[in-house]
């Protein structure tokens, strides 16, 4: 009898635990510290840049939204087991910014939807992105060869 109580009272904790709300943790741009400007160099050929978002430990998985330049994005989140607690989810969104425009900086926002208890000010990351082209000047090369 004190076997059967002690294993119910095990059934019910496990029950509790993976049916329990965690929040995620605040959603990150990985390529370059938040709060700053983010300087990329990249070759005068290069099409794309992948950015990525993460949102990490969550039960059950968080939804991100990615804009770009206050344009949402239509992007498939990855979701995947947290390896440092399996009962947790990361969700992941990985997005190539395009390069092909004569911009030189885009505002790349995350935005983490969908969980209550997860704070106004702890849904959204911000970064801007400034690309530093390569420069390979025909001109600059003619000079130095004559």
């Amino acid at each position: 009898m004190l076997f059967e109580g002690y294993a119910l009272y095990i059934l019910n904790k496990i029950l509790s635990v993976s049916t329990s709300t965690v929040p995620p943790l605040p959603p990150t741009i990985s390529q370059c510290p938040s709060g700053q400007p983010c300087e990329i160099k990249v070759d005068k050929d290069d099409t794309n840049y992948t950015v990525t978002c993460t949102a990490t430990g969550s039960r059950p998985a968080v939804t991100l939204i990615l804009y770009q330049d206050n344009k949402k994005l239509d992007v498939d989140p990855q979701h995947r087991k947290n390896p440092d607690d399996p009962s947790t989810y990361d969700t992941i969104l990985e997005i190539p910014v395009n390069l092909q425009t004569d911009k030189d900086e885009f505002v790349i926002t995350c935005e983490a939807v969908g969980h209550h208890s997860l704070p106004d000010s702890d849904k959204t990351a911000q970064q801007v992105l400034k690309i530093q082209r390569s420069q390979n000047d025909p001109t600059m090369s003619k000079r130095k060869d004559g």
